[in-house]
């Protein structure tokens, strides 16, 4: 399994979720605008998303600071499930 750090060790499967949701939210961080944030659950959803896909709701908050908030605030965490390892 490749790693994707680059430094010749294998990441471990939370360093590489880590990873990708750093690369995420600074995806999501250059382009506020183009991302929305779920009243239903906080998760940060493609501004033409009709409903959340994780909860279903419909009403979403548009503000740009606090979509880059969620951001950075679930770009830095570990999902809260158990990866059955």
């Amino acid at each position: 399994c490749p790693d994707m750090g680059g430094g010749g060790h294998q990441m471990s499967v939370e360093d590489k979720i880590m990873a990708a949701r750093r690369l995420w939210r600074d995806k999501i961080v250059a382009s506020p605008g183009s991302f929305k944030v779920c009243y239903g659950c906080d998760s940060v959803m493609a501004a033409p998303a009709a409903l959340c896909s994780i909860c279903h709701t419909y009403r979403f908050d548009r503000d740009t600071a606090t979509v880059v908030e969620a951001a950075k605030r679930l770009g830095g965490m570990l999902p809260e499930f158990d990866f059955g390892l």
